[in-house]
């Protein structure tokens, strides 16, 4: 075998006689053969250098290389003609070295010996290179009674890589798997445990996952309270794949029953079988106890809402009764003030007519004697002067009972309201005026007017607005010794501001409310000294006068400095409406007139629709005082009243149209927002938002009450329909007939409304006449009266 010592041309003969080329066998060949050989060698070892693996001849008993391909020079970083002469022991590592050549040596029979090392090279001549990782694979060749040994080195690098990676990977997992907080398992369909953290073993009350797995063969019988949630839980994950926050009680080791929270999917196989189920549990048992200690606070709530409300109700009853007692006491109090002041007044106006006849009598027949009449002249002066008493004390009197009965009249709500249209310039120089002969009594008191140009036009009682503003007068002469009263007005917003200005005693900061009460009158020794005393009514008729009109009353005051009474009163309604005229061309003859009256153009267009696809002729009128005047002039057969409008509500229009002879009955549909609409004068009400079947129905039922404008038929079920007191003013109007005798009537042409009764209106015939032109449906009452 070549050997170190051996020379260059003796391991040259002992490689070619390897590899087949010795000069014997070249000498036994013919040269074309010997051609042929060659260019077979020569494609071998170009293939050889080809090789992704490292391949190495060496000696086998010594382990010496005498030639390697370009794979291996590559791989260890040197020469060829460098490794020639290195041994096993130069390029492997010193334990992989000795295994391999212990085979070498001893190879066994028909094998291939495998190891896995790191190949280096460690010649003088060559840098120190890091070792590379290979799988080596050896087998001995038989040759001229000669052992030799051939290598294949494959470079796995990479592959241990890629396992360090996976590696490092699963235990990450394991990792996350061992240390999660959540229990986590595997389970096969039937139960049992494939796997499980440390987790979950802690959860069901285990010690260990090895202990948990050992134990509980079966999951439903183990661990659950229920099993059949098991099998729930299996049946929701065979049909979804999936199922997420199903919750359950477990039932741990020790006996405990905890609640727990299961998300869980199903894994299959390439097949697409079922494998095995595989999740997580999370321990909710605090929640749901949280749950359980709410669930009982609001049962607790809920209780004692109950408890409340039916308190609440009670007492709601009981103060109903209260204020229903009290408005019967004080109807009896304004029943009894206004009885009483109308006693009074019959013997007041007496007295006074007498005591001013007397005077004026007395007065005549004595002045020319009582220059020297001496005692007896006294005595006639005295008389004179108690009579002009009487008279003052009369009058006062006589204003004490006119208020008494325009507070009652007010709060009765009999009081009656003569409203138009009111310039308000025009009334605030009347006030002056009439107040004017008050300041001329004390010249110290000077009375001023301040009113701007343009002030907007009111619709008022006039004669109200002038108490109200002469009052404030009154009350600011009487309060101030002097100085200066002022009257001013300006245009607000949408409304006439008032305001009187007076430079007197002025009112303490806790009375500036009080003021406005009944009977209430400011008591101070230095603001009421040697003033005449008046009833305390007249702001709390004020207030009240104002509140009517939509308006405001307040006062401002700083004592020693004087006060400022604040009046706003809103103009009067600018709604565009159409003019009678207008409505009346626009009408149809022959057809029923309604008025729809809402402040809301939307609400009205949406009404006057309605009512004109269901043939009726409709007006419209955008404000009260528009509808009194349409309602005067167009006398609809019914009128829709809308309650919340700015100046006349309807409730004010409803008791005007009432008032009035002419329009006293005309059929009144009140529409609003406010529930509360019994109080309001109407014949019917509806709530907003309207439905429009209703409505209709509505309309036809309230216009039922008048003597049809065109025929009637009533439909007949069994023998002639009772009609009840419904219809008495229709008295031979109405023709009965059956359903078929209806049909026929209806294809030659009629025209007019139909009475349906209750029980034939919930077949599809009310349907099919409402969608008839020209024919009107009215809905009778299963119980007429």
């Amino acid at each position: 075998m070549p050997r170190r010592s051996d020379k260059p041309d003796q391991r040259k003969a002992t490689r070619e006689k390897l590899i087949g080329l010795g000069e014997r066998s070249i000498r036994k060949s013919y040269y074309p053969q010997l051609q042929e050989r060659l260019h077979e060698l020569e494609r071998f070892r170009a293939l050889l250098d080809q090789s992704n693996d490292a391949i190495f001849l060496a000696d086998a008993r010594t382990g010496a290389f005498f030639d390697c391909n370009e794979t291996a020079a590559r791989m260890l970083g040197c020469l060829r003609k460098e490794l020639a002469g290195r041994t096993v022991a130069d390029v492997f590592a010193p334990l992989a070295a000795r295994r391999i050549l212990d085979y070498l040596r001893t190879p066994a029979a028909h094998s291939v010996f495998m190891a896995t090392t790191e190949a280096r090279l460690e010649a003088a001549q060559a840098k120190a290179r890091p070792g590379v990782p290979v799988e080596v694979s050896v087998r001995v060749v038989e040759l001229e009674n000669s052992a030799y040994g051939v290598l294949a080195a494959r470079d796995i690098t990479e592959r241990l890589h890629a396992e360090r990676a996976l590696a490092a990977s699963e235990a990450k997992y394991r990792s996350i798997f061992e240390n999660a907080l959540e229990g986590v398992f595997q389970t096969t369909p039937d139960g049992s445990i494939l796997d499980a953290n440390r987790a979950m073993a802690e959860l069901a009350g285990f010690d260990s996952p090895e202990q948990f797995m050992a134990e509980c063969a079966n999951v439903a019988p183990c661990i659950y309270e229920h099993p059949e949630d098991r099998a729930l839980l299996v049946d929701t994950l065979m049909k979804s794949g999936e199922i997420k926050n199903f919750e359950t009680r477990f039932k741990r080791r020790d006996g405990e029953v905890i609640w727990v929270s299961i998300n869980a999917r199903v894994a299959r196989r390439e097949n697409g079988e079922v494998d095995h189920f595989e999740g997580s549990f999370l321990d909710i048992t605090a929640r749901k106890r949280l749950e359980e200690r709410e669930q009982g606070v609001k049962e607790q709530l809920r209780k004692a809402v109950r408890d409340r409300t039916h308190a609440l109700l009670a007492k709601t009853r009981e103060l109903k009764e209260a204020n229903r007692r009290l408005r019967e006491l004080d109807e009896m109090k304004s029943a009894f003030l206004s009885s009483v002041s109308h006693e009074l007044r019959t013997p007041l106006t007496s007295i006074l007519g007498f005591a001013k006849l007397i005077n004026r009598d007395l007065s005549g027949a004595l002045e020319a004697t009582l220059v020297d009449a001496g005692l007896q002249g006294k005595k006639a002066r005295r008389i004179v002067q108690n009579l002009a008493i009487i008279q003052n004390e009369g009058e006062r009197l006589t204003r004490l009972i006119n208020d008494f009965l325009d507070l009652s009249k007010i709060e009765s709500g009999k009081l009656e309201w003569r409203d138009r249209m009111v310039r308000p310039a025009e009334l605030l120089e009347e006030v002056a005026q009439a107040a004017s002969g008050l300041f001329a009594q004390n010249p110290e008191v000077r009375l001023e007017s301040k009113l701007a140009d343009e002030l907007p036009v009111l619709r008022v009682d006039a004669d109200r607005v002038k108490q109200v503003l002469l009052n404030l007068l009154n009350n600011a002469y009487k309060f101030t010794p002097r100085g200066v009263v002022r009257l001013e007005a300006e245009a607000g917003a949408a409304a006439l501001v008032v305001r009187v200005r007076d430079s007197g005693v002025g009112i303490p900061p806790q009375d500036l409310e009080k003021i406005f009460n009944k009977f209430h009158q400011v008591r101070s020794s230095d603001t009421l000294q040697d003033k005449p005393r008046g009833t305390g009514l007249g702001l709390a008729i004020s207030r009240q006068i104002v509140r009517h009109y939509g308006g405001t009353i307040q006062a401002e005051s700083t004592p020693g400095q004087g006060s400022v009474f604040t009046v706003t009163l809103p103009r009067a309604c600018q709604c565009n409406d159409r003019t009678v005229e207008q409505d009346r061309a626009r009408f149809t003859p022959d057809r029923p007139v309604v008025l729809v009256v809402d402040d809301d153009p939307a609400v009205s267009s949406y009404l006057a629709q309605v009512l004109e696809s269901a043939g009726y002729n409709v007006a419209t009128a955008g404000c009260g005082e528009s509808a009194l005047h349409k309602a005067r002039n167009l006398a609809p057969d019914l009128v829709t009243m809308d309650l919340l409008m700015p100046g006349l509500d309807g409730r004010d229009a409803i008791a005007a149209l009432r008032r009035e002879p002419e329009t006293s009955r005309m059929p009144i549909l009140v529409i609003s927002v406010l529930q509360d609409t019994a109080d309001a004068g109407g014949d019917a009400a509806l709530t907003k938002p309207v439905d429009a079947e209703l409505l209709l129905d509505t309309v036809t039922g309230l216009l039922s009450d008048k003597r049809p404008r065109a025929p009637m038929l009533a439909l007949r079920t069994n023998g002639k329909t009772d009609l009840g007191n419904y219809f008495a003013l229709c008295e031979g109007c109405i023709s009965h007939c059956t359903e078929v005798e209806l049909w026929e009537r209806i294809a030659k042409g009629f025209q007019g409304t139909v009475i349906v009764p209750a029980p034939s209106a919930g077949r599809d015939i009310v349907s099919r006449l409402r969608a008839t032109p020209n024919v009107n449906v009215l809905l009778l009452p299963e119980h007429p009266v």
